[in-house]
């Protein structure tokens, strides 16, 4: 082939919309405050979302009237689709047909596979034993992933996990990339490998550009679309775009889309595919959401199109295309790659499309908002601009989704915006009830990290119930975040699922799980492993700590970075353990974002223990509460914030006492042999217990920490 819980921002209320927008508002603020810089405060009042009365070439979308034949033709479709008889499917193809003569919008091809142009094949080979759910994949790179939970049938709940996973080589003669299908019947907690496919040579995925529908009625066989986009050559070709598909039991088809008009000279990138299966689930239809670049000369012409598929209950579909763009492109001298539209389907008492359109070169300071019947064979219209609140222009990967439904209008927009176009993204959120009137609303507005490639997932038929995931990052560290929306509302914020702190190319992905009061499941990875946190709620506790030896007075950071563990000690006698994280800390910061996920609600010590340095522990009992807030504790800034006094002042930071090298509380004359043992020997090594100073030799410098406090007594204290 080429936060507060059960805060009510309920969307419904126009009275009300205000103040709970302000409350919410203030409440995320607060949430992350502790890792904003200087930014302008949120706005105390308002929540609208900011309308740009603009006009211009986006705005100038196709005029596809209708003749009467037509409207009563597709008038019958949808009262045989409500009627959910499936012995209807063969008279609504037929009236489908009639028209598509009568509209002469769109074009239908027939999709089957032709094996001498297909580009993935299957392979047999895989092992298909299950895996924790904490190491869902380990193996090459992996570069783009969708998820989709079954929701009906006697398997409800069951999870589909697809992945791009890649070699490292590039150009002609490169091998060609894979695409690994997960299931999961346990909530997420094991994965097993359905199936595997393999691209030809040198097809590469493209990063983030893996998207998936689930297909489903009550019984019988479930289908799997996924739309892959693709670059040949080893990434030194042409971007294309392809349909696959999948059944329940691991059988696949290439569909071969045949795009009118298709021209080598055209890049075909970022596909996006929503259904009408949560309204319809015996009568689906499946929309995809493409861009084109037409290149003409020095130009590059950004286009959004569109197909439909009527009938998606089977490995080879009939594709009915749109030709035209959704509006008038604009010559731009940038192929920009970050131009996307994507696509949810919605019911307003009719069946509708939103399509949202972001990046787009020269506009990029609003989200293009797009309607079409979902029914009709029509061009979308042009609807409005949602613009930035902090006016800056640079408004990216725009992502959309819904709850489905009848009579369900709730839709929610996820997006980047770079704040006064400074370089600091953050994740906002726009979002209607009516698919009219739009608030606004933030989710992370950090001053440290910047918040990127968010995707939004909506639970099917529950209105209000979304699940957001984003990558927050700053020059060292790189965090999964997750919100989990109830009834409209931010319920749960998590900053950070990784607790190495890893970089990835692969983007995280939101989903749900069928688990009574705990439904978010977020699907993230490093470079090479891909795993799964379920849940969202959690003690989510910044701890600030600083290491004598590691600890540089002139950065005011640590030289190095390494693993710091954290625990929560009970605040009763004997003080017993209740929960431990075991945190990556990077060298660019002394704050810890520490997630404990398995402490219920209470009063804790917490305690400090690093591979050479004294364990410490906090001066008293802090009160935790798993939740959205998140609460801040210092041991760098007052000796009083450990118990009994027990740091060093080391510059302007209060540090743990480095020398513990046999971690046995105390730091004495055993400590300073060890050291003096490995320095004879000459040992070298950043991770040895006897390297006090971080400098990966073991030498004199080294025990002079361990000298100095062994004079001074110096042992762990604690209650």
């Amino acid at each position: 082939m080429q936060f507060t819980k059960n805060l009510n921002l309920n969307l419904n209320s126009g009275k009300d919309l205000s103040m709970k927008l302000t409350l919410l508002i203030f409440f995320v603020l607060l949430s992350v405050n502790s890792y904003s810089q200087s930014k302008k405060t949120l706005p105390p009042a308002g929540g609208k979302a900011v309308i740009k009365n603009n006009s211009g070439n986006l705005t100038n979308t196709a005029e596809t009237e209708l003749s009467a034949e037509s409207i009563e033709i597709n008038e019958q479709i949808n009262q045989l689709r409500r009627s959910g008889d499936m012995n209807s499917s063969g008279k609504i193809e037929e009236l489908r047909n009639k028209s598509d003569e009568y509209s002469k919008n769109s074009v239908s091809v027939n999709s089957d596979l032709n094996k001498r142009n297909s580009n993935f094949r299957k392979v047999r080979n895989r092992n298909t034993d299950n895996v924790t759910r904490s190491d869902i994949f380990s193996g090459n790179y992996l570069v783009a992933s969708a998820v989709q939970v079954e929701q009906t049938g006697p398997t409800a709940g069951k999870i589909w996990l697809i992945i791009g996973v890649a070699q490292a080589d590039t150009g002609i003669t490169s091998s060609g990339d894979s695409l690994l299908l997960f299931s999961s019947a346990d909530d997420g907690q094991t994965f097993s490998l359905v199936t595997s496919i393999e691209a030809n040579t040198a097809v590469k995925v493209n990063r983030d550009q893996l998207d998936m529908e689930i297909i489903e009625s009550s019984s019988g066989t479930k289908y799997l679309y996924v739309t892959v986009g693709y670059t040949a050559g080893g990434y030194t070709g042409e971007k294309n775009i392809s349909l696959l598909t999948f059944d329940n039991t691991g059988n696949f088809n290439e569909a071969i889309l045949s795009i009118p008009g298709y021209s080598v000279t055209s890049d075909y990138f970022r596909p996006r595919i929503t259904s009408d299966n949560s309204t319809y689930p015996t009568q689906a239809y499946v929309h995809v959401a493409f861009m084109q670049d037409s290149i003409v000369g020095a130009n590059h012409f950004l286009m959004s199109k569109l197909f439909r598929i009527y009938d998606p209950y089977t490995l080879n579909p009939v594709v009915t295309y749109f030709p035209l763009s959704m509006y008038t492109p604009v010559a731009s001298l940038s192929n920009d790659f970050k131009t996307q539209t994507d696509v949810a389907y919605f019911n307003n008492l009719n069946d509708s499309l939103i399509f949202v359109l972001s990046a787009y070169p020269g506009f990029g300071d609003g989200v293009y908002i797009y309607k079409a019947n979902a029914n009709n064979n029509v061009y979308p219209n042009f609807a409005v601009t949602l613009g930035s609140l902090y006016a800056g222009d640079e408004i990216e990967n725009a992502r959309v989704a819904s709850n489905g439904g009848l009579n369900n209008s709730n839709i929610m927009i996820t997006y980047s915006d770079n704040y006064f176009n400074i370089g600091d993204y953050d994740q906002w959120i726009f979002s209607t009830s009516d698919a009219a009137n739009w608030a606004v609303a933030n989710v992370d507005y950090s001053g440290n990290f910047n918040s990127l490639n968010g995707d939004i997932i909506g639970k099917r038929r529950t209105a209000g119930s979304f699940n957001i995931a984003f990558n927050n990052n700053n020059n060292c560290i790189a965090t999964i975040a997750s919100a989990e929306i109830r009834n409209n509302s931010i319920y749960n914020y998590v900053f950070n699922l990784n607790d190495s702190y890893a970089f990835s190319f692969l983007h995280p992905k939101p989903a749900f799980r069928n688990v009574s009061n705990d439904s978010v499941l977020t699907m993230w990875g490093s470079y090479y492993s891909l795993y799964g946190t379920g849940g969202s709620n959690a003690i989510r506790v910044n701890i600030s700590v600083a290491i004598e030896g590691l600890f540089d007075t002139g950065t005011n950071n640590h030289v190095i970075d390494d693993y710091v563990s954290f625990y929560l000690h009970s605040d009763i006698s004997p003080y017993n353990i209740i929960d431990s994280v075991n945190l990556f800390s990077y060298n660019c910061t002394l704050n810890n974002a520490v997630v404990f996920n398995n402490a219920p609600d209470g009063d804790y010590y917490i305690v400090v223990k690093y591979r050479n340095a004294i364990e410490t522990w906090s001066a008293g009992a802090i009160s935790l509460s798993n939740g959205s807030s998140w609460v801040s504790y210092s041991f760098v800034g007052s000796d009083a914030n450990s118990f009994g006094n027990n740091v060093i002042l080391k510059g302007s930071a209060w540090c743990l006492y480095s020398g513990d090298v046999n971690q046995d509380g105390t730091i004495d004359l055993t400590d300073g042999s060890l050291i003096d043992n490995d320095a004879f020997i000459f040992a070298t090594g950043y991770y040895l217990p006897t390297d006090v100073n971080g400098d990966g030799i073991i030498d004199v410098a080294d025990a002079v920490y361990a000298d100095n406090n062994s004079f001074n007594f110096v042992s762990k204290i604690t209650p």
